[in-house]
């Protein structure tokens, strides 16, 4: 070949060599052909299972004490472990310094009976008092010891680990702590949400807009915040439909979609928001390619087509339906073709230098 016509071809396509290629998070992926189901983009969140979530409420005011350490977000618990024990609130001066107080006063009292019926059994020997006082004294006595009972058990009923037993009600992760250790809390008042994440629900909501295309979903895609990769649902392999509303909601305009799916890694956690794309039943035969291989240049829909081991080709093309992380290409390219699927921006960077460089000279 001439030297020109290998110029000739360096013109047809961008260069990027392997060492650049090496030194970047860079991939190629073939484009394919297949289905592209019909997708409604959708916002929402990740919630528990109907019946697999449940609040641990005080069941009358008290101390809340912990029960061989303090529950935790995140610890599994199992139904009928003991969480926590709550003292229950006593009447009266019912505070720690005040009960204590009180059995310090009850063993003075205690100490004075004592020695007045020591002092009562010398006299009735030396007959110079009557039974009857003597008597009185041991009853005294008695009745000062049974105060000292009494008052040490008020005390200690705030520290022992006497006091009502808090069960977990079910199996699960503790998702919230509401009080802490040592707190007082009212009757009815929230301590722990427990919840079983082994499976959750993906709570869609779809734009009215969009009810008309929904027709029977057949899964779902999804994206959270925090997570680098995606989630998908497929019926009948990793999750369900459970319900599509048939009411509009009258704030937001939207129509309730709701999935379960496994969670087995219990990677998701409640409350989550997630974008999500609800998969519609049928779709259109067309070019698969990963989604991230488009790029938008100024409104244009750009792949970047691998025409050699360390070339490249700018593409316009015309993109349809997307598939969770696959989108489809409906002109533009050929199955079998590969597209720059990781790092196309790179490509676009030094085309656009090269450009720039090109213009100036």
């Amino acid at each position: 070949k001439s030297g020109h016509g290998g110029h000739a071809h360096d013109e047809e396509g961008i260069p990027f060599s392997k060492e650049q290629q090496w030194k970047i998070d860079f991939a190629t992926a073939e484009a394919v052909k297949g289905t592209a189901r019909t997708a409604i983009a959708a916002t929402g969140t990740i919630r528990a299972p109907a019946g697999s979530e449940a609040q641990l409420v005080a069941p009358t005011a008290g101390v809340l004490r912990a029960a061989n350490g303090f529950p935790r977000i995140g610890q599994a618990v199992k139904k009928g472990q003991v969480v926590a024990v709550l003292g229950p609130r006593l009447g009266g001066d019912s505070d720690q310094a005040s009960l204590e107080a009180a059995a310090g006063k009850a063993q003075v009292a205690l100490e004075q009976a004592r020695r007045e019926r020591e002092r009562m059994e010398l006299l009735f020997k030396e007959e110079a008092v009557a039974e009857k006082r003597l008597l009185d004294a041991r009853a005294n006595e008695r009745t000062a010891q049974a105060e000292v009972q009494a008052a040490t058990a008020r005390a200690q009923q705030l520290n022992d680990s006497e006091g009502i037993a808090l069960k977990a009600p079910m199996d699960g992760i503790v998702a919230e702590v509401t009080a802490a250790a040592g707190a007082f809390v009212n009757e009815g008042a929230p301590l722990l949400h427990i919840a079983n994440t082994g499976k959750l629900w993906l709570d869609a909501r779809v734009p009215e807009s969009d009810i008309g295309r929904l027709g029977k979903p057949t899964g779902a895609a999804f994206t959270v915040d925090g997570y680098d990769q995606g989630f998908a649902i497929d019926i009948g392999r990793n999750g369900s439909l459970i319900a599509v509303g048939g009411m509009v909601d009258a704030q937001t305009r939207t129509v309730p979609v709701i999935f379960e799916f496994a969670n087995p890694e219990r990677l998701l956690r409640l409350g989550l928001t997630a974008r999500i794309q609800v998969f519609a039943g049928g779709g259109q035969e067309a070019v698969l390619i990963p989604a991230s291989a488009v790029q938008d240049e100024n409104g244009a829909q750009v792949v970047y087509v691998q025409i050699g081991g360390a070339r490249f080709e700018r593409r316009i093309v015309q993109t349809g339906a997307r598939d969770g992380n696959r989108i489809a290409v409906i002109s533009g390219l050929e199955a079998g073709q590969r597209v720059v699927s990781k790092g196309a921006y790179l490509l676009r960077l030094s085309t656009s230098k090269a450009a720039a460089a090109g213009h100036a000279h």
